[in-house]
């Protein structure tokens, strides 16, 4: 079994003048990171890896939910995560050793509402800071897909 976790970086500063990388998650966006990582420590303890768009919002995301929910998997900058289209993304989870079974991206919109609509989630929307998780019957990374699903969950905080 293979299981991918899709999380939207949670709500960001929007200053004038700064670039949109280096934006970083408000008050209200830490909090939002820290009540998703402690409300879906069970689901996420799943996770044995996790990638997040360099961006400074998703990577401040990315750590807040892995402490919060207490993960042990270091948080790694994927540069392509920042401007990457889904299929981009699917291709490159095509290339992932096989022996990961948990792997949870941290990243942006509509990316992250493209990559689970493609990996068969029926929603309306991703919200800042939303999880969508995916277990796929597959031994390989290659091999998942709308078909391999088996099953989902979805959490959006408010």
């Amino acid at each position: 079994m293979k299981e991918l976790f899709l999380i939207r970086h949670a709500e960001a500063h929007t200053p004038l003048g700064l670039p949109d990388f280096d934006r970083s998650l408000t008050p209200r966006g830490l909090a939002q990171a820290q009540a998703l990582g402690r409300t879906q420590a069970q689901p996420l303890s799943a996770v044995e890896a996790i990638y997040a768009s360099a961006a400074m919002r998703t990577m401040q995301t990315a750590q807040v939910v892995a402490q919060a929910a207490g993960l042990w998997a270091e948080v790694k900058p994927e540069e392509f995560l920042y401007l990457a289209h889904a299929k981009a993304i699917a291709q490159w989870l095509g290339t992932l050793p096989d022996d990961l079974n948990g792997l949870l991206i941290v990243g942006h919109n509509p990316t992250m509402y493209d990559l689970a609509s493609s990996m068969g989630v029926a929603l309306n929307g991703f919200p800042k800071c939303g999880l969508v998780a995916i277990r796929f019957n597959a031994k390989r990374w290659a091999d998942i897909g709308p078909k391999r699903s088996v099953a989902q969950h979805i959490s959006f905080t408010p």
